[in-house]
Parts: structure tokens; sequence; C-alpha cells
């Protein structure tokens, strides 16, 4: 029952991919984020650690317009007296996850080595009191996401010799996933070109790669045209947030293992714990931010969480 749940949701994404789309759209912007726990600055360069989830790299495009500029716009925007504005957005994205101790003779402890691929399409509505986002997520696991032969290029680029174990990294296998969020804003002050405020959410996956639900709390404080919900605002502005939210995990194939073919896994934990913190700034049509991010014990066996800061920048073209 639960594949024919996956097909229908998806089948759902791409209708409202489909409709959003019909929206003739004002602004185009380009993207890319790099995550590594390379990237913690306030620790001395030898003692970064790299492992866990030690990089990933994100290319984006995204459409975003007015939804409310046309008679047959999606229909949470007609007739509305604020901005509603919908997002179209793709992701091609490859990660690297990596044992703490890749020689623990051990490797029941141990999470496997993983490579993976993905590419996303993501449709957003967003309103000044809330935002709905849904998914649509393909990928694969294992050496065809060439996360052994990236790693080893950065490694001797930075003097560092490569790290053992990838031969009993997770086998090639396919990735299916659908999931969507649903975010709350609740402005506590909103005056000057400045907004302060709280935004509850909760998030959904489902599907081969990973099933889990989570729920949290973000607080933010914005500043010029981040403070505003307007797609073609430029200028210069700023936004802080820090946040948190707690995640119920029911699969994970980096760390339950492949589900068709059989592989090395872990025993994982099934309620996990989650932090950050993420400064961004618009400099006219360029947004760059950095955010740090906390994870608690996924597995078991962890000595204890991991965290990792992630750089951005955006260009839009208008």
């Amino acid at each position: 029952m639960w594949r024919l749940r996956v097909v229908a949701r998806s089948i759902a994404v791409l209708a409202l991919f489909w409709h959003a789309g019909s929206v003739s759209a004002q602004q185009f912007a380009i993207g890319l984020r790099s995550d590594n726990d390379m990237f913690n600055f306030w620790v001395d360069g030898h003692d970064r650690t790299d492992h866990e989830y030690t990089a990933g790299n994100t290319i984006w495009l995204e459409w975003r317009g007015d939804a409310t500029a046309r008679s047959h716009s999606v229909a949470s925007c007609r007739g509305v007296q604020t901005a509603c504005v919908y997002r179209i957005r793709v992701e091609l994205a490859q990660r690297m996850y990596t044992p703490r101790m890749a020689d623990d003779p051990d490797a029941s402890r141990q999470r496997p080595h993983a490579g993976y691929i993905s590419a996303r399409i993501q449709s957003s509505i967003e309103r000044d009191e809330w935002q709905r986002s849904l998914w649509l997520e393909v990928g694969a696991v294992g050496p065809i996401a060439f996360a052994r032969e990236i790693q080893r290029l950065v490694h001797e680029l930075v003097g560092l010799r490569e790290k053992p174990g990838w031969d009993r990294q997770l086998p090639n296998e396919p990735v299916l996933n659908v999931g969507g969020s649903i975010r709350r804003r609740f402005s506590l002050q909103d005056v000057n070109g400045s907004r302060a405020a709280v935004e509850p959410i909760a998030m959904f996956d489902a599907g081969t790669g990973n099933v889990s639900a989570s729920a949290g709390l973000t607080a933010a404080l914005s500043f010029g045209p981040l403070s505003r919900l307007d797609p073609g605002a430029g200028g210069y502005g700023a936004r802080f947030e820090v946040g948190s939210h707690y995640q119920a995990v029911l699969r994970d194939v980096l760390l339950d293992g492949t589900l068709f073919t059989e592989s090395r896994s872990v025993r994982a934990r099934r309620a996990v714990p989650h932090a950050f913190g993420a400064l961004a700034v618009r400099l006219q049509r360029f947004d760059l931010s950095y955010g740090v991010y906390w994870r608690g014990k996924s597995y078991v066996s962890e000595p204890g969480g991991h965290t990792f800061s992630s750089l951005e920048i955006g260009y839009r073209t208008r």
C-alpha cells in the first residue's frame, strides 16, 4: 500500500508543477551550495572532522513569480489581498558519507561508506503567513555517485591521504522519494523594513531512500528586502535565523542499507534531534549565506552528534 501512496503523491506533485508553471515567471535564479565539516571555521584546521556527512554539493535553478498575476493562478492565491509567490526549483546534488573510524575492525559499529547523487524538483506556494512545498526526488546510492573519486581528488589537492574503506561502500541502488513541508509564520514585529517572526514547520519524506517525519520551530530576524515576500525585491538586506526540529526516522538507506540488495548497515536511531543557525545577506542581485547545522546521534553506536557548515551563493536575474 505504501508504494501506491508514493505513486499517488508523485502524481500530485507533478500536477502542482504543471499548474504553477502556467503562471508567467517573473524571475529566474541560479545558485550553488556546498556543505562540509571543513567549513567549521571556528575550529582549528587540524582539528576539523572529516566524517559522517562529510561533504555535499548542490546546483539549483529556481523560477519565482507572482501567483496572483493571472486569473487561472493556483487556487490558494485567488482573491488574496497580500503577496502570493510561487517557486519551482530544480536541484542536482552529490553527497558523501564516511564513518568516524574507517579502519575500525568491528565494522558493525561504524556507518557504511556511501555516495548519493540525486535530482529533485520542488514546487512551493508562499504567502506572508505560510509556505507549502511538495517535491519529487530521484537518485541513487553507490559507486555511481563517484563519491570516492571526488574525495580522493580533493584530498590530493590539499595533501591528505585517501580514507580507507571505500571498497565496502553501499552498492548501486536507485532511490525514489516524495516529500512535503508546511511552514506557518507568526510575525512578532514588522516595522521600518524589519521583521521578527517565529515559524513552526512540519515535514515528511516517503520512498525507498528515506521514510521520516519531523516538526520544529524557527525564529527569524530579517531586514530590508529579505523581510518582504517579493521575488523581485533588490537592494541590500539580511536575515538571521536559528531553529531546531525533531525527526522520527523509519528508514534511512544510508544507515539501514540498500533495500533490494545485501549491504552493510548499522543500527539506526529512530528519533534524531537537529538544530541550526544561519545568516543570509542580499547584495542587489546576489544572495550569500552561511549556516551551521548540528545533528544528534543518528545510530546507536555513534559516540556523539555531528556538526557541519554550509556556504551558498545565488544570483537573481532581476
